[in-house]
C-alpha cells in the first residue's frame, strides 16, 4: 500500500456534503453551502488521470485504474506465492483490477495492491467500511457470479478472498452498508437482512440471516431502487420509485428504518433536521445544519444528466438545479461527505419522525401577538360595519362568489359562516352554483396521515386548506380526479370517490387486487365507470351500478413495455399510451374490446408525454427532457396520423401525473397555455409553457425559463376542475 498526501491543512469540520465534478484534466469540489456562489475549475490531480470513479464513501473517492498494463505484475504488488490466496490458478484471461483511494479535502492518495479475475468473475458491489487510519477500515467487494467476497484491509500485503457458505450461494448479496461498526447487506431475490460478522481473530467473515421483515412501498412501479444509509447510529432504506422500466423519472420516495428490537422496517414519514445523500453504493446522512441544505430533504443526482435533485419528505415535491451552471463541465456531480464530522453527536431519535407522529425534544417558544396596527384597526372598524348587513344580503354575496372566496368568505365572522354553509353534496342542485363559467381548476394535495386536504389558486397563488369533519378522509391517496371528482384510495383495496366541492362520497366494492399491483386508472366522461389497469397485463372496471369489479386480460395481445401515460376517456373509450411509444384503445361495450394502434404511435420520442380531450379533439402532451422543449398534436383519424397543433384558441390545458384535461380560459390573458403542477423556486410562482411564444413562464412575472431547472414538481397532486352540479348518486 502506497500513500501519498497532499498539502493537508489543519481544517474544521466542514458545513455540509459537498459536490465533486471531475471532466478529464478539469475538476471543481466545493461545499453544497457555496451552491449559488462563484467556483473555480482547477486542474485535475495527477493521480485521477487514467482512473475511474466506482463511488465516494466517508469522504474518500474509490477510483479503478482504466490504463493497467497487465504484463508488469510485479509493479501492482502481486506476489505468485500468493495466487493461492485466491484459490484459483493464474492465466492470460485473467483480468486485474488495481484500485486506489483519494481525500479531495485532505488529497491524501492510497495506492492500493492490484488482484485479478477470472472472465466469468464479475465484481458487483464495494463499500469502505470506515475512513483510512481506523482499525477496521476494509475495501469490500462482492463478487457476483462465483459467489464470494473480495476484501483488503488497509495496511495488509494482499487481498483477501472467501467463498460464500452453502446457504447463501444461491442468492446474491446487495445493499452493503455499515452500521454501529457492523456490516450489513441483504439477500437479493428473498430480501432478508444479512449481518457480516468482521470481528473473527482469522478474519473470516461469518454470515448471519435475520428474520426481518421486508420494506413494502405504497406506490407500484416496475423500477424500484433501493438504498441504505446510517443516520446516527440507526439503518435506514430509501426506496426511489421511477415510473416505467426505460424512464428515470421520479415517481415517489419512501424512506424506512430498521426497528433493531422487532427487526422490522418502520415507515418514517418525516426525518426533521436530517438530510440524505443517495451515492450508489454507499449513500449516508448529516445534519441539517449549514446554509444550503435542507432538513428532511433527500439529496440525490440522476444517470441521465448533471443534474442535483432533492425530495421534499413534507410536501413531496422534487425540486432540480443545476449547481455548475456557470462551469464548462459537462460530468454529473459526485456526492460524497468529508470523514471530519463530529461524532459526539448524539442519536437524533425524539426528532424522527415514524409513521405520522412527530416527538421533538426542543421546547416550542411561545410568541405574544403584537398589539394590532393602525390598518388591522380600521379593518376590524370595516368589519363590523360589514357585521351589520341582513342575513339575507350576506347570503346573496356568497352565493357570488367562488370556490376559493366562497372558502375565504365563510372564515370572515361568525355572520358569514352562518351565511355561507358547506355545500351540502345531496344539494348539488343548488341554484347559485350552477351557472358558473369561472371556475379555475385547483391542484390539491393531501398530507398523509392527515386530513387536511390543500387546493392551491395558481391565478391567486394562494393556499386553501380543508379540514375534513370525523377523518374521513385520513390517511388517503389521491389517483385521479374527472369534472371534480377524485378516485381515493384507503389502505390497499378500498377505494370511493370524493368531490370536494359539493362533499360527495360514493364508496366503490374493494379491488380484485392489492393496489400496489394497479398501474393505471381513469375514470369515464360521464363518471358512470372506472378503469384500473394492473402490472399483470390485465384491465379490471366497474359500472357504478354494479356491486363488483369485471375483470379483462390482454396477455399476448400486448408485448409492449410498461404503460406511460394516464388513460384519457375520448368518443367512449380509453386511449394510453406504452413506454415504447404505442398507442392503445380500450373499450367497455357489450365485449371489452382492447387493440393496440400501431398507425398512431407517439410522432416522436419523449420524456413524458400525456393524452387529454380538448374541444371535440384527443390531443397529445409531449414533453422534452427537463422541459427542453414541449410539442403539442391531435389525433387525426381522416390522415391517420398525429398532427401538430401549434394554437389553442381560447382553451387551456392543465396536465399531471393523475390528471389532465382542458377547459376554456378564465381570462383572454390565460389562453394557449399548459399548466404544469411545477413551481419555480425564484418566486414561488406556478409553471406554465405557452405555445404563443414557445417559452415557459412563471405564473405572474411572466418570467422566461428555458427548462425546468431551478422549478419543483409537486408528485402527489392532482389538478381538479371544480364541479357543483353533477350528481354521482341518485339514490341518497
Amino acid at each position: 500500500m502506497e500513500v501519498k498526501e497532499g498539502c493537508r491543512k489543519n481544517q474544521g469540520p466542514p458545513p455540509s456534503p459537498h459536490l465533486l465534478y471531475i471532466d478529464g484534466e478539469k475538476m471543481a469540489f466545493f461545499s453544497m453551502a457555496q451552491v449559488g456562489g462563484e467556483k473555480d475549475v482547477k486542474t485535475t490531480p495527477p493521480e485521477l488521470r487514467g482512473k475511474k470513479v466506482i463511488t465516494s464513501c466517508h469522504g474518500w473517492l474509490i477510483l479503478l485504474d482504466v490504463d493497467v498494463d497487465v504484463d508488469e505484475k510485479e509493479e501492482y504488488n502481486v506476489d505468485v506465492d500468493e495466487e493461492e490466496e485466491y484459490n484459483v490458478d493464474v492465466d492470460e484471461e485473467e483480468e486485474y483490477y488495481h484500485y486506489s483511494l483519494w481525500n479531495p479535502l485532505t488529497l491524501e492518495f492510497i495506492c492500493l495492491p492490484a488482484f485479478h479475475l477470472k472472465p466469468e468473475q464479475e465484481l458487483q458491489e464495494c463499500i469502505l467500511t470506515s475512513p483510512p487510519g481506523n482499525d477496521d477500515s476494509m475495501l469490500f467487494f462482492f463478487e457476483k457470479k462465483v459467489p464470494s467476497f473480495i476484501f483488503y484491509r488497509i495496511g495488509d500485503e494482499h487481498w483477501t478472498h472467501q467463498p460464500i457458505t452453502a446457504d447463501f450461494e444461491t442468492d446474491s448479496l446487495t445493499n452493503f452498508v455499515v452500521c454501529n461498526g457492523t456490516l450489513y447487506c441483504s439477500t437479493d431475490r428473498r430480501g432478508s437482512l444479512v449481518k457480516i460478522d468482521m470481528s473473527a481473530p482469522d478474519r473470516h467473515l461469518s454470515l448471519v440471516l435475520f428474520d426481518a421483515s421486508r420494506a413494502e412501498p405504497r406506490e407500484f412501479v416496475v423500477c424500484n431502487i433501493l438504498y441504505r444509509a446510517e443516520s446516527f447510529g440507526e439503518l435506514f432504506e430509501i426506496h426511489v420509485l421511477l415510473e416505467g422500466t426505460l424512464s428515470k423519472k421520479v415517481h415517489a420516495l419512501e424512506v424506512f428504518r430498521l426497528d433493531f428490537s422487532s427487526m422490522e422496517w418502520r415507515r418514517v414519514e418525516s426525518f426533521e433536521d436530517r438530510a440524505f445523500f443517495l451515492v450508489g453504493w454507499s449513500s449516508f446522512s448529516c445534519q441539517a445544519i449549514a446554509s444550503g441544505i435542507k432538513g428532511n430533504h433527500v439529496y440525490f443526482t440522476s444517470s441521465e444528466d448533471r443534474s442535483l435533485y432533492s425530495f421534499n419528505m413534507e410536501d413531496k415535491t422534487v425540486s432540480v438545479s443545476l449547481p455548475c451552471s456557470n462551469l464548462s463541465i459537462s460530468c454529473k456531480p459526485i456526492l460524497l461527505l468529508p470523514d471530519l464530522r463530529n461524532d459526539n453527536i448524539e442519536s437524533k431519535n425524539n426528532d424522527l419522525d415514524v409513521g405520522s407522529k412527530v416527538i421533538k425534544s426542543e421546547k416550542r417558544q411561545v410568541v405574544k401577538r403584537p398589539p394590532p396596527t393602525e390598518a388591522e384597526a380600521e379593518a376590524e372598524t370595516a368589519m363590523g360595519d360589514f357585521g351589520k348587513l341582513p342575513l339575507d344580503m350576506v347570503f346573496e354575496i356568497g352565493r357570488c362568489l367562488i370556490l376559493g372566496d366562497y372558502m375565504n368568505f365563510r372564515a370572515v365572522n361568525k355572520m358569514c359562516h352562518l351565511a355561507a354553509p358547506p355545500i351540502q353534496w345531496r344539494r348539488v342542485g343548488l341554484n347559485g352554483f350552477t351557472d358558473y363559467n369561472c371556475l379555475a381548476p385547483w391542484l390539491t394535495s393531501f398530507k398523509k396521515g392527515d386530513a387536511i386536504c390543500n387546493f392551491f389558486s395558481p391565478f391567486r397563488a394562494e393556499n386553501y386548506f380543508v379540514s375534513i369533519p370525523n377523518n374521513e378522509l385520513k390517511d388517503v391517496k389521491m389517483c385521479y380526479s374527472r369534472d371534480g371528482w377524485c378516485l381515493m384510495l384507503r389502505g390497499q383495496s378500498s377505494l370511493f370517490l370524493w368531490n370536494p366541492i359539493v362533499e360527495g362520497i360514493f364508496v366503490l366494492p374493494d379491488l380484485l387486487c392489492e393496489w400496489n399491483q394497479v398501474v393505471g386508472c381513469s375514470i369515464s366522461s360521464s363518471i358512470d365507470s372506472v378503469v384500473l389497469i394492473r402490472d399483470d397485463f390485465s384491465i379490471d372496471f366497474i359500472f357504478l351500478e354494479e356491486s363488483e369489479w369485471s375483470s379483462f386480460s390482454i396477455f399476448g395481445s400486448c408485448d409492449h413495455y410498461f404503460w406511460v401515460s394516464i388513460p384519457a376517456f375520448y368518443e367512449g373509450a380509453f386511449y394510453f399510451f406504452f413506454e415504447d411509444g404505442n398507442l392503445a384503445i380500450f373499450k367497455i361495450e357489450e365485449e371489452p374490446f382492447f387493440q393496440i394502434l400501431n398507425q398512431f404511435k407517439a410522432p416522436c420520442s419523449f420524456h413524458r408525454i400525456f393524452l387529454l380531450q380538448c374541444d371535440g379533439m384527443l390531443l397529445s402532451v409531449l414533453v422534452g427532457f427537463l422541459g427542453e422543449w414541449i410539442l403539442v398534436f391531435k389525433l387525426d383519424f381522416s390522415k391517420m396520423a398525429w398532427v401538430e397543433v401549434e394554437n389553442l384558441g381560447k382553451h387551456t390545458l392543465f396536465i399531471s401525473r393523475f390528471s389532465s384535461f382542458s377547459m376554456r380560459a378564465p381570462s383572454p390573458e390565460m389562453e394557449n397555455r399548459i399548466y404544469f403542477p411545477r413551481f419555480y423556486e425564484k418566486d414561488g410562482n406556478i409553471i406554465y409553457y405557452s405555445l404563443s411564444t414557445g417559452k415557459l413562464h412563471s405564473h405572474g412575472t411572466e418570467e422566461v425559463l428555458e427548462n425546468f431547472y431551478n422549478t419543483r414538481e409537486k408528485l402527489s397532486s392532482t389538478w381538479i376542475e371544480p364541479s357543483w352540479n353533477w350528481d354521482v348518486y341518485n339514490g341518497s
